[in-house]
């Protein structure tokens, strides 16, 4: 009895346990327009008994499941690249070519086709998008349609629910971290190519330096001081100037750098920097990150620092901009791409600050070591174990727990104590800690994590260092 109708229900859904099948339906049912009395409603809320062929029937009267998920996940893609362009900083000189398609029409066609069935309407238009992304995604996003799904995106829906695309006008990491989950990717050929691209690059740049006759030693400072160089200076009046930086870092690193070809330079610039229109005025650069401020639709200045305290200072003139006169007549200049600031340089910043509490302590201070294994490595003869330090900078805690993956080639616990530092300004955040924790069970890891002010207290007390402290935890 029902062998057909459960047979379609089960090819639906792309469950095979039977008694999962209620609950599965019902989650996907939740969200769409129904009346209390409705039978869908009623058959499944039966303990036993349940009538499959009823159900069958009430769920045709919606487009199929797989339908449904491939539409909603179409249309969080196009919202995602709208937030990526719409609210990155002076996004709009970006000179890559948008498609409008993607991020604008194609969610608003699929919110209004799904919008047909939805008991809560999904927003349509650019402005509301903006107005939600305020919102974590799970409020108003029905991730219940993609329940029972085979390829992995029920596994998403706490992710998804977790995640808040926009705090306080500043874009957050959980954007970054959706953009780069591979169903998304898969789903809707959205990627954040530049960081990447030049990643790829410094690193097959690294590779070929072998036949220049260069060390190991020698090739891991060239990607160490192409890393300090961009996470030290985000804009230039030229690109010359940011060529003659560049050559400058890698020369004061080590000599024997010289025999890096110039053209290595040039393709990681090319691809690093963009040209931005300019006014011919002073360059209001934050006193704090260094980076271009600009005024929004109240005309109060903003800026990229994650700190909510700078952002707060700036905004309200308490600490002021600082008026570069370098850049007056000019009619352009260059600046880091976003995806460089958004992944190296600002996350960089945190990692110098890490490197310097360390150096100031008398620790040997290491960063970016093999080639970014970890952010920093510091050793101290004080010390029986070494410190792999990974820097992260992220407000949600449950996304980043659930995002590390470790610390590589510097994970043996009887070498090495794993930590990861962030400001003291997110540990500040109610129950930060527990959420990291809870994004770690995904992962079957457990990580040490201290602010940036306990790890100033921890590395202090070298001798203190060891497995005992590993074990128990700090505080």
């Amino acid at each position: 009895m029902y062998t057909e109708e459960l047979n379609q229900l089960h090819q639906w859904f792309d469950t095979k346990e039977q008694n999962e099948l209620r609950n599965v339906c019902r989650f996907f049912a939740s969200p769409l327009k129904l009346e209390p009395n409705d039978p869908l409603l009623q058959q499944l809320e039966l303990k036993t008994d349940i009538n499959w062929s009823i159900v069958l029937h009430e769920l045709s009267r919606f487009p199929a499941p797989p339908e449904m998920r491939h539409s909603l996940m179409r249309y969080l893609t196009g919202i995602l690249a709208f937030m990526r362009r719409a609210t990155e900083p002076c996004g709009d000189w970006l000179p890559e070519p948008s498609n409008a398609y993607l991020m604008m029409q194609r969610p608003a066609e699929n919110a209004s086709w799904l919008n047909l069935f939805l008991k809560k309407p999904l927003p349509e238009t650019p402005e509301k998008w903006t107005n939600a992304a305020s919102l974590p995604l799970g409020e108003w996003i029905p991730f219940e349609l993609l329940s029972g799904d085979e390829k992995g995106l029920a596994e998403l829906i706490p992710v998804f629910s977790h995640a808040l695309l926009i705090d306080n006008q500043e874009l957050q990491p959980d954007l970054d971290y959706l953009l780069r989950l591979p169903l998304i990717q898969e789903i809707s050929n959205l990627r954040d190519q530049i960081e990447e691209e030049i990643y790829q690059t410094l690193q097959a740049q690294c590779d070929s330096l072998c036949s220049e006759g260069l060390t190991t030693e020698q090739i891991e400072h060239y990607y160490t001081q192409v890393r300090f160089f961009f996470s030290s200076q985000p804009v230039f009046t030229s690109w010359q100037q940011a060529d003659n930086a560049l050559k400058a870092y890698l020369l004061d690193g080590d000599a024997a750098l010289m025999v890096v070809p110039a053209e290595y330079r040039r393709r990681l610039l090319n691809k690093a920097l963009v040209q931005v229109p300019h006014d011919g005025k002073k360059l209001p650069l934050c006193p704090s990150t260094g980076i271009p401020l600009w005024k929004d639709y109240q005309h109060q200045w903003q800026t990229i620092s994650r700190d909510p305290q700078i952002r707060q200072k700036v905004t309200a003139e308490i600490l002021l901009p600082i008026m570069d006169e370098a850049y007056i007549n000019l009619t352009n200049y260059y600046q880091l791409h976003p995806q460089i600031i958004r992944d190296w340089y600002l996350p960089g910043q945190l990692e110098l600050k890490i490197a310097e509490v360390a150096e100031k302590a008398g620790w040997i201070v290491t960063l970016w070591p093999k080639r970014d294994q970890v952010d920093v490595l510091c050793k101290h003869p004080e010390s029986s174990l070494s410190l792999a330090i990974d820097g992260k900078d992220w407000r949600n805690a449950y996304l980043l727990g659930r995002s590390f993956n470790g610390f590589k080639s510097y994970s043996d616990p009887s070498q090495y104590l794993g930590l990861v530092v962030v400001p003291d300004y997110q540990l500040a955040q109610p129950k930060y800690k527990e959420r990291f924790r809870g994004g770690q069970i995904h992962q079957g890891v457990k990580t040490l994590m201290v602010d940036l002010k306990t790890f100033s207290k921890l590395v202090e007390e070298p001798a203190k260092i060891n497995t005992a402290l590993k074990a128990e935890g700090v505080a």
